[in-house]
């Protein structure tokens, strides 16, 4: 039987003792319910949360904050909506900033860690360099074929860089020239 190396301490919240394991260096809980308990209802907890990092709490100015949170307060007080006018409220903001209406909208387009993709519909995305092709040779791609990218940049989707292939000779193109990859966004 293996032995064991830790130590049985009592923990912080509900004093039920536990088992410690060596590497387990800060635990003070038996479980994260514990932590959770202890975190919300301790003092020095709030204290460092809210003087030695303010900016946890998003605004740096502790002082401000207490504002803030004051008038917000004031503002809000007395005041409840009925099913109505919540119904109401949520119904005037949909569709609001979807699609192109929504200020960080980029025409649709979007890139994946090695392709571009233009969107079509609401759920329905398509690799660039496949739109670029199809063009190139005025009809459809036919089932098993590929788009190769003959610099490996997948990013470049200019006609000259890009070779049609079936999946057949694109595989065996990869297995004579191994040196020969897609380089991601991170490799570059």
């Amino acid at each position: 039987m293996r032995k064991l190396t830790g130590t049985t301490i009592k923990c912080f919240t509900c004093n039920k003792s536990f088992y410690k394991r060596k590497w387990e260096i800060r635990r003070r809980f038996c479980s994260h319910p514990c932590y959770a308990k202890w975190k919300k209802g301790n003092f020095i907890f709030k204290t460092w949360l809210g003087k030695i990092r303010p900016d946890m709490r998003g605004d740096k100015n502790p002082s401000k904050r207490k504002e803030v949170r004051k008038k917000m307060s004031d503002g809000a007080k007395g005041r409840t909506f009925s099913l109505e006018t919540i119904k109401k409220m949520s119904i005037a903001k949909i569709g609001k900033y979807t699609g192109d209406k929504h200020p960080n909208w980029q025409g649709g387009k979007s890139k994946t860690r090695y392709y571009k993709t233009i969107r079509l519909s609401k759920k329905f995305y398509v690799y660039e360099h496949r739109i670029v092709a199809e063009k190139m040779i005025g009809r459809k791609l036919k089932k098993g074929e590929v788009i190769h990218h003959k610099d490996g940049n997948g990013f470049n989707n200019k006609p000259e860089n890009l070779q049609i292939m079936t999946q057949k000779e694109h595989i065996q193109f990869h297995k004579s020239n191994p040196h020969i990859f897609l380089r991601s966004v991170e490799e570059k």
